[in-house]
């Protein structure tokens, strides 16, 4: 009887479910399926996420390890080893590499500092991506004795949609260039290694300063009475293009000037400078061709210079200008007129006096009284100096603080006082590398100049500046033109 009534239960449930099945709404039986749908797609998709995660993972990493690998080959080519360290946010997945030098100096060593705050730049641009930061010394050899180096961080943070980096790079302002030799910055000493170089970047130096300041004339008797740098009192920055002269307290206007290394050339150390950024300063002379320069002393002359600039114009030979202050201060527009024709100007002291005779105050004055004149007549300071009867000495020579010129054939044009006389000395002594010295204030001396240009032009012999001949010239160094074929330039002594 009680097994009878189990089964007759069972019955009844089954039926009550038969009956509630066929009762049930449309309504219901979606959102029944509904909720079947969501629970197998929402399967689906998690493990979708999951392989996409787990794909996004292996191209961050292979991507990281690859920049990371063709840094390390980058940096092994400077030949300076390096030493990897590595700093990880696990959660963040984000990482500071720095590639540090494995024999550290005192120069790399001052480079901890802009390197940190460039690292710290670097991790804020990651903000909450993934990323790397990788942080170096950038190094970057200018010439086999010059290098360049500079702290550099790259952050690459991860844009998850393109699965590539985004790279940004941060930079120091300043480079630091140093001595492969002593591996240290460069000295005045590296650029400028004689005392010759130094005067000769001083002369560059003052002629920037009278351009740059907009008051030349103002200041000129300040600037050619400055104290001359010494390889421990310039104060200069070096830069890729040139040098940056600090000047200290003056009343120029100027506190930096800016000398670009081919207003230097000849000067500056050329293993210590980018090869683009500088000139040839030899003489640019053909093999198996005659020359000589022409070379005027003691004018200004208001009636005889002229002529004489008549006939250069006439015949297109350029010629240098030796003048006496003394006599070019009531001439300006003659001193102004050889400028403009093409000539040199140079200095031959203010009343032709024996400047080894004198004391250095009075070889200073005599000097800079002329190169003041000179300038404010044509704007530009003189090259040259010819001392009067070609006396110098050592110190002399370092007082004058510009290139001595002297000749090697004197037409005797003051003595012989013939125009014949002096054609037939000339054209009779003058050979390949003669710089010819003659006078422009003797009438006889510049009717002589149309017939000795034309004999030596039949003779093939060229007419060429001292700039032409001789090259870049350098204070304490007197010229005598040239012998076999080379400048002949010797230190005084």
């Amino acid at each position: 009887m009680e097994n009878k009534t189990r089964a007759q239960l069972r019955k009844e449930q089954e039926q009550a479910r038969k009956e509630q099945k066929k009762q049930q709404s449309p309504l219901g039986k979606i959102i029944a399926i509904g909720l079947t749908l969501i629970v197998v797609l929402g399967g689906a998709g998690f493990f979708y996420w999951q392989n996409e995660q787990e794909a996004m993972k292996q191209a961050f990493d292979k991507k990281t390890t690859a920049l990371l690998a063709e840094t390390k080959t980058n940096l092994d080519e400077t030949g300076i080893g390096t030493t990897e360290k590595v700093d990880k946010d696990t959660e963040k997945k984000q990482q500071v590499v720095s590639y540090l030098p494995t024999t550290p100096t005192a120069t790399t060593d001052s480079m901890t500092e802009p390197l940190n705050a460039l690292i710290k730049q670097g991790k804020e641009n990651l903000k909450d991506h993934w990323g790397t930061v990788v942080a170096y010394l950038d190094v970057h050899h200018v010439t086999d004795q010059l290098t360049e180096i500079q702290p550099k961080v790259v952050s690459y943070s991860w844009n998850k949609q393109k699965k590539t980096f985004v790279k940004k790079e941060f930079k120091d302002q300043g480079d630091t260039f140093i001595n492969q030799s002593t591996q240290a910055p460069l000295t005045a000493t590296d650029l400028f290694p004689e005392k010759a170089d130094l005067l000769g970047m001083f002369t560059v130096l003052q002629q920037k300063i009278l351009d740059d300041s907009g008051k030349g004339n103002e200041i000129v008797d300040d600037v050619l009475a400055m104290e001359r740098p010494t390889a421990e009192t310039l104060n200069f920055t070096y830069t890729p293009d040139g040098i940056t002269v600090h000047l200290g307290e003056n009343n120029f206007g100027l506190t930096d000037v800016d000398l670009p290394f081919d207003s230097l050339s000849g000067y500056v150390n050329p293993s210590f400078v980018d090869p683009t950024k500088i000139t040839n300063t030899e003489p640019q002379l053909e093999e198996g061709k005659k020359y000589i320069s022409l070379t005027f002393d003691d004018g200004v002359n208001s009636t005889t210079t002229p002529q004489l600039l008549d006939t250069l114009e006439a015949t297109g030979v350029k010629a240098t200008f030796f003048i006496l202050g003394e006599n070019a201060q009531s001439n300006p527009d003659v001193l102004k007129r050889i400028v403009d024709d093409g000539h040199e100007v140079a200095n031959h002291s203010w009343d032709h006096a024996v400047l080894t005779s004198q004391t250095t105050e009075e070889v200073q004055q005599e000097i800079r009284s002329t190169s003041k004149l000179i300038y404010q007549a044509t704007g530009v300071l003189p090259h040259f100096v010819r001392p009067p009867y070609g006396a110098v000495d050592a110190a002399t020579a370092e007082t004058i603080g510009l290139p001595i010129i002297q000749w090697n054939v004197d037409s005797s044009d003051w003595e012989l006082k013939n125009k014949d006389a002096i054609v037939s000395k000339v054209t009779n002594n003058t050979f390949n590398g003669t710089i010819l010295l003659l006078h422009d204030i003797h009438q006889f001396s510049v009717d002589s100049v149309p017939e000795i240009i034309s004999q030596l032009q039949q003779q093939g012999y060229e007419f060429v500046t001292l700039e032409q001949m001789l090259g870049k010239t350098k204070p304490l160094y007197q010229y005598f033109g040239l012998y076999s074929g080379a400048v002949d330039k010797r230190l005084v002594q």
